[in-house]
């Protein structure tokens, strides 16, 4: 899961994601594997709040 945050209004963005596996190497030094990012759900918007200066959030899914 990956959530982005504008921290100048607190608005955010959330969503999974994952990697769809692709290729593996046949690299004889090393191992080599490649795949694909791709969004993996819905996209979620919200709101999120912090009392720390953003070490900590607490993300609210808007209703709807």
């Amino acid at each position: 899961p990956i959530l982005i945050v504008d921290t100048a209004d607190n608005s955010a963005t959330f969503r999974n994601y994952a990697v769809i596996p692709g290729t593996e190497g046949d690299d004889a030094n090393i191992y080599t594997y490649s795949g694909t990012f791709k969004a993996n759900g819905e996209l979620t918007t919200g709101t999120v709040t912090t009392t720390d200066n953003y070490q900590t959030i607490t993300f609210t899914a808007d209703e709807g």
